[in-house]
């Protein structure tokens, strides 16, 4: 079959719901709203195409029926990975530009806004 995804075209943000909910099984439809800052009209509408391709599957939680729960299949933890090799050999190929004290300059760059993120 190849690529899981060379016949979908599948948005960015189609994506980022993919990546998180790979790293945050069970998570609900409005978590996944709130962290792409979309509404909930709008997660539920591109869940469903992740649904369609059989990537995500939807669980009724067991202790409130009307919640409802979001669990990679196998076959989107396959495309999780896909494109997340995708990703490390794009980064690899960017920092292959740079010298290696080009390349240090850059992770100290990198820590320091890290650090200014977590200040309150």
């Amino acid at each position: 079959m190849g690529s899981h995804s060379a016949d979908a075209n599948v948005s960015m943000l189609q994506l980022h719901a993919l990546f998180f909910i790979d790293q945050h099984p069970g998570v609900t439809m409005k978590e996944v709203a709130e962290l792409l800052s979309v509404t909930s009209p709008s997660a539920t509408s591109f869940i469903d195409r992740l649904v369609k391709l059989g990537w995500v599957e939807r669980l009724q939680d067991e202790r409130n029926r009307k919640l409802v729960r979001l669990r990679m299949t196998e076959r989107g933890r396959s495309v999780v990975q896909e494109k997340m090799a995708e990703k490390r050999k794009s980064m690899r190929q960017l920092l292959e530009a740079l010298s290696h004290v080009e390349q240090i300059q850059l992770r100290d760059i990198l820590y320091h806004l890290a650090k200014n993120l977590e200040r309150p």
